[in-house]
């Protein structure tokens, strides 16, 4: 669950913490809830995508709750097939 924004200052923090998670996790896909991001911005797309880097498969995440901005963003980037409606 991710909340807030994500911006320069807290996005490296975000993406270490989200990947010491993934580390400690066996069953796959794991859901990202994105319901509570103020700022939908192509800074989040980054670190959501390096956490994908860091799961053994690249359908390994799972994003629910997307905001309409944020889902925009998403499919620009042909990512859409990791959208739960």
């Amino acid at each position: 669950h991710i909340t807030g924004t994500v911006n320069f200052e807290n996005a490296a923090a975000l993406y270490a913490a989200g990947k010491v998670a993934l580390q400690g996790k066996k069953q796959f896909p794991i859901q990202v809830n994105l319901s509570e991001i103020e700022q939908p911005n192509t800074l989040l797309l980054a670190v959501l995508i390096q956490w994908l880097r860091a799961c053994p498969t690249f359908d390994s995440l799972k994003f629910v709750a997307v905001p309409d901005k944020m889902r925009g963003i998403i499919c620009a980037s042909n990512l859409q097939h990791l959208i739960v409606d």
